[in-house]
């Protein structure tokens, strides 16, 4: 089992065709909740940094993947989870890297956006 975690149509495309049984969604909430629920099964996720997502809480703030990955590491992720940062953010991307690597993940890899 694969989660991905992307908002781009164009990018969701690809990762349908390579990986047509794969869970993808652009919500960081449904991601971290399928990916806690599933991790015994997940082989491998896969996350984007620039979500596009936007929540009120009063004010208007941005969820980024550095958010996912700090949840994700709080709510105890499997230490060995296989971890892609897909991400173009020259500064997100490696921060979600350092974030799962202070924790102690060994599996994780910055890999910015090429295709699948």
């Amino acid at each position: 089992m694969i989660g991905i975690l992307e908002d781009k149509e164009e990018r969701i495309i690809q990762f349908r065709k390579k990986f047509p049984n794969a869970f993808i969604t652009n919500n960081p909430h449904e991601f971290v909740k399928f990916v806690l629920e599933n991790q015994d099964q997940i082989k491998l996720i896969s996350l984007d940094h620039d979500l596009e997502w936007f929540e009120e809480v009063p004010y208007k703030i941005e969820v980024t993947g550095t958010e996912v990955a700090k949840a994700l590491v709080a709510s105890n992720l499997r230490i060995d989870m296989n971890i892609v940062i897909h991400s173009w953010n020259a500064v997100g991307g490696p921060r979600m890297k350092q974030i799962f690597q202070d924790q102690g993940y060994l599996n994780v890899e910055f890999r910015p956006w090429r295709g699948v």
